[in-house]
């Protein structure tokens, strides 16, 4: 398989698994350029085929073989850390769109559509997910390292310390992403209808 692209992005990923006798995933990872232009890939798939399996340009025509073809995107959102996640005035963190969105609804005289918002706590939970395995991997190298010290001794004292902060930081997260822990008050005084809670995706 060979790809070509902008040769000052970082050289495209290509993965190839069988998922059972009829379906064969080939993935192609790129990172997405800062460029505000637009990007094009071109990508070259050879796929051998042994002779005995049976399948020819004679029983298997051009036309099937993409007919077959679902081709699929999926972005995948850059890690943050739990204090960046938090901060509702990064760009980076989506809980800057999320809290646009959530302004929307309390201030249009009909409710926008749901769907921005539901979108934006979906990608909120997966990156607070991925910080909090980040963080977890991170204080299982301090306990390695607190666990042959002994009682009082520095590397326990960093454990204890960063654990603290760790939860801090986790529990900030969550909260910011709580509409209570925005204007409450104006939220109250809404009628039920200005704040329905979206149930499709």
């Amino acid at each position: 398989m060979i790809a070509t692209a902008d040769p000052a992005l970082e050289a495209p990923g290509v993965h190839a698994e069988v998922h059972d006798r009829l379906q064969l995933e080939l993935r192609l990872d790129h990172a997405i350029g800062s460029g505000g232009g637009a990007q094009t890939y071109s990508m070259d798939a050879y796929v051998f085929i042994p002779r005995n399996v049976g399948v020819s340009r004679a029983n298997y025509t051009r036309d099937q073989f993409y007919g077959d073809v679902t081709a699929l995107i999926r972005i995948d959102a850059p890690p943050l850390d739990l204090a960046t996640l938090a901060r509702a005035d990064d760009g980076a963190s989506p809980l800057r769109a999320l809290t646009r969105a959530l302004e929307a609804v309390r201030s249009s005289p009909r409710p926008p559509p749901s769907r921005p918002i539901v979108v934006q706590v979906k990608l909120y939970a997966y990156i607070f997910a991925q910080a909090v395995e980040a963080e977890t991997t991170r204080l299982r190298a301090l306990i390695a390292q607190a666990a042959a010290q002994g009682p009082g001794s520095a590397p326990r004292a960093a454990l204890e310390a960063e654990t603290k902060a760790s939860l801090a930081r986790a529990r900030r997260a969550l909260s910011a992403a709580a509409p209570s822990g925005r204007s409450s008050s104006s939220a109250t005084s809404r009628s039920p209808r200005r704040c329905a809670t979206p149930t499709s995706t």
